[in-house]
């Protein structure tokens, strides 16, 4: 949800736009969506928008809980990771 709100608000992403549009001209900078949840938290962090349109305690609220989730995806080591990386 937070990565469609950045692309089309923030980026002026328009979804159902044609690939021939300005966003891909080699005159125009690239715009895209995050591709991680880390790059998504990132922009969200810098959004003035973001902040004000759900209002500073949801943004707050919003904020830890998806760097939390973000946290135990980047620290959680999988079987197939444990097996390949850390077995003898």
């Amino acid at each position: 949800m937070c990565c469609l709100w950045l692309g089309v608000h923030i980026k002026k992403l328009i979804p159902y736009r044609p690939l021939k549009s300005k966003f891909l001209s080699p005159t125009s900078p690239t715009y895209h969506l995050p591709k991680s949840m880390y790059e998504a938290l990132v922009m969200a962090e810098k959004s003035k928008f973001l902040k004000s349109f759900l209002g500073s305690p949801l943004y707050e609220h919003y904020m830890n809980l998806k760097t939390e989730e973000w946290e135990g995806y980047r620290t959680f080591v999988t079987t197939r990771e444990h097996r390949k990386n850390l077995s003898t």
